[in-house]
């Protein structure tokens, strides 16, 4: 699939969290999902990969089944449900739905006001009995059951029509994602006390939430509806959202959309190799569209005592420093190649080494018999004979030691002489350094 442990950085502490069962293999591993989902029930989130047939990744992994020939899988036929009218079962589900004041009390503690809350479209799941069939029963009788299928989140993985409950040992309340004008894209359930659920059959590509507008000002891109809502609420910043750690082009289309000054990652600030992978990712995807691509830097010590997320740093009567992020170009390492060219240009290989030691050889003797003639213009660099020791000479009495005379052998010192080079190097524009040292 994709070779598992020995395929991943080693000596980083990267460890394969996927396994692999009788039919499906779940992998953690992004680069090798294709189409597929990533699915929020696991723990870690991966992606369902089939270990026979057509795999949905667009890979057939090859292999024959342990138990007889299995039916080809076939791609479901029936076209994706139009945004328009997922978003208006969305909306028509949402208002037959009541908020409790168990969930309210959740959301106003996050920092969103009561009026802000129902605005939003959050609700309380239905209870579990006659309130949730009554439920089921309203949408069918208006919308039709095949519609109803054909919309994430109104089956379950048999196939048959439900919705999220509440029990008595579970309660929760349905979190909308909108984009930028309003339409529902996607629902996740919040467990309170527990984790978030993404509605099933939902394609994380198709989701996202914004909150606040943000044509030509900064966008914070994080992960949950609610933690951008609860930033924009309390910052008045526009954030932008997906489902899970998952950033997909369509999620960095509609940020272009939005036409952003900067697109701000501002993912949570944890101990979490895995969100530092997908912060690392989301940063590269969004520098390669043509972004503007940031990171807040969040004031304070070390990261373990720094608020978690962006809202909680805004809860906390907080600001981030914000820095640009730069990655080099892909092709900086690549490995140089001649090739042909039709036109060659002009070429200009500067003076030859025997006019450069001429005129090292001038400059230097020029300077030593009168470095007063250079003073503000460059330092004489002494170095000691055989000790390999080089300092600058920066005051009057360390340049008359500089001007000793020759050796015995009738020759100066030829380390102080090829150290004088390289300041000389600096006054004369047609050398380099390391010409200089060659002279």
């Amino acid at each position: 699939m994709c070779g598992g442990h020995a395929g991943l950085p080693q000596g980083r502490g990267i460890r394969c969290a996927g396994f692999t069962l009788e039919f499906v293999t779940y992998c953690t591993r992004e680069q090798f999902a294709g189409r597929l989902p990533l699915d929020l029930g696991t723990d870690p989130p991966t992606y369902k990969h089939r270990l026979f047939g057509r795999c949905d990744c667009g890979i057939e992994h090859g292999g024959d089944p342990p138990l007889g020939t299995l039916r080809a899988f076939e791609p479901d036929p029936r076209p994706l449900l139009a945004a328009a009218t997922q978003g208006l079962i969305y909306a028509r589900a949402l208002a037959l739905l009541a908020l409790r004041p168990e969930a309210l009390d959740d959301l106003t503690r996050r920092g969103l006001t009561p009026t802000l809350v129902h605005e939003l479209g959050y609700r309380s799941v239905p209870r579990r009995g006659r309130e949730h069939q009554a439920f089921l029963a309203t949408l069918l009788d208006e919308l039709g059951e095949a519609t109803l299928r054909e919309c994430p989140g109104f089956t379950d993985k048999n196939g048959r029509l439900t919705f999220w409950t509440a029990s008595a040992d579970r309660d929760g309340y349905v979190v909308p994602y909108r984009d930028e004008v309003g339409r529902v894209t996607g629902l996740q359930m919040k467990v309170l006390g527990g984790r978030y659920m993404t509605a099933t059959g939902t394609r994380l590509d198709a989701v996202y939430h914004v909150a606040g507008g943000s044509s030509g000002a900064d966008l914070y891109l994080t992960e949950g509806a609610t933690k951008a809502n609860v930033a924009y609420a309390l910052g008045g910043i526009a954030v932008f959202a997906v489902a899970g750690q998952s950033l997909k082009p369509s999620h960095i289309d509609a940020i272009k959309r939005l036409a952003p000054r900067r697109v701000i990652v501002a993912l949570d600030e944890e101990d979490n190799a895995r969100t530092d992978q997908a912060r690392e990712r989301w940063l590269r995807s969004l520098a390669e569209a043509g972004l503007s691509a940031c990171l807040p830097h969040h004031l304070g010590g070390s990261r373990r005592r720094w608020p978690k997320g962006i809202d909680d740093l805004l809860h906390a009567a907080g600001r981030p420093r914000i820095r640009a992020v730069h990655f080099p170009p892909s092709e900086l390492g690549s490995r140089r190649r001649p090739y042909a060219v039709d036109h060659v240009g002009a070429m200009d290989s500067g003076v030859s080494l025997q006019q450069a030691r001429g005129q090292t050889t001038r400059a230097i003797d020029r300077f030593v018999a009168d470095a007063w003639a250079n003073a503000g213009k460059s330092q004489l660099v002494a170095s000691s004979p055989d000790a390999g020791i080089v300092r600058l000479c920066d005051r009057p009495e360390d340049i008359r030691k500089a001007q000793r005379p020759p050796s015995p052998s009738g020759r100066r010192d030829g380390a102080w002489k090829s150290q004088l080079a390289l300041y000389f190097s600096q006054a004369i524009p047609s050398l380099s350094p390391s010409r200089a040292l060659l002279a």
